[in-house]
């Protein structure tokens, strides 16, 4: 917890003022200059990891920075290619959140759900159900969505409608699970080859 704000007061950890003007510059130096370095992009990267204490699913946008960094030690200073220079622009983003709105401590910690979802799909529908209610429901997808709609659709479908049944008085956890790899799950992926087919 060192070297963040923490208020207790409405449960939010931020970056100090201080921090994110001096990284912010740093960022927009890399930018206008459109090159880095090993050392420079070793500290950035650094930073961004720091930062990825509050704000965990950022760190997927570290990946491309990591294979930047990577041509920078086997070839000395590169200059960025578009999707770099846009994730370096995000980061910019994340860190004047984190610093002025601040991050909700349930991002760094384990909370006890209060309700789950177990949710399938198909090609042909959309399923789930709920075994502290023990309720249930299907979607079957018209045929103009079955080329169209990703299955993933079925644990945002869950969610959604466990929210609806919920009473809107009740604070609700939702534990969400399905059988394949989440778009929640690939935020937290920040090693992966981008330019790799598999």
């Amino acid at each position: 917890m060192l070297g963040w704000h923490l208020c207790t007061r409405t449960s939010k950890i931020s970056l100090p003022v201080d921090k994110q003007r001096a990284w912010n510059k740093d960022i927009i130096t890399i930018l206008h200059r459109g090159h880095t370095a090993t050392k420079e992009l070793q500290s950035m990267i650094g930073r961004f990891n720091y930062a990825g204490n509050i704000i965990p699913t950022a760190c997927y946008f570290l990946n491309r920075l990591r294979h930047l960094l990577q041509r920078c030690e086997q070839y000395g200073t590169q200059y960025l290619k578009k999707w770099e220079d846009e994730d370096l622009k995000l980061w910019q983003e994340f860190l004047l959140h984190s610093m002025k709105t601040g991050i909700s401590f349930n991002n760094m910690c384990f909370t006890q759900y209060n309700t789950m979802i177990l949710t399938d799909a198909s090609e042909w529908g959309l399923g789930g159900y709920n075994p502290f209610t023990g309720t249930a429901w299907r979607f079957e997808l018209p045929l103009w969505m079955r080329q169209s709609m990703h299955i993933n659709l079925s644990c945002t479908t869950g969610i959604w409608l466990e929210l609806i049944l919920q009473e809107k008085s009740e604070f609700v956890k939702i534990k969400a699970l399905a059988d394949n790899s989440s778009a929640v799950g690939w935020l937290y992926k920040a090693n992966f080859n981008p330019h790799s087919p598999t």
